[in-house]
């Protein structure tokens, strides 16, 4: 699953920069899931350790890609606090407003 994560997003960045050579490109890591509030249905979804480990993972090779494109990187994947999943993978409102103040903290820092 990471490494095709990992070509889909080569294959955006070069499909960006055919577009627009100029363009100024942000790589995010997604954010972390909660195993002890997942409910059921992420559950029967197959949503476990290995898909925690894999968001670890793809954190890590994007930052890599990231380096290597020479385009900025923000991980998301501490961003949000434990108590702020909805169903242990997405993001209550409070949440989203932790990514956004984390996304809006990187791009004030690098543009």
């Amino acid at each position: 699953m990471v490494e095709s994560c990992v070509t889909n997003m080569k294959w955006m960045i070069t499909a960006i920069r055919k577009a627009d050579a100029k363009a100024k490109i942000v790589i995010l890591a997604p954010s972390d899931i909660n195993l002890v509030t997942m409910d059921n249905i992420n559950v029967r979804k197959k949503y476990n350790e290995n898909t925690k480990h894999s968001l670890y993972e793809l954190e890590v090779k994007y930052k890599q890609l990231a380096k290597e494109e020479h385009i900025h990187f923000i991980s998301l994947l501490h961003a949000v606090l434990k108590q702020n999943y909805a169903d242990g993978l997405h993001p209550n409102f409070d949440g989203q407003k932790e990514i956004a103040n984390v996304v809006w903290k990187g791009l004030n820092k690098f543009f």
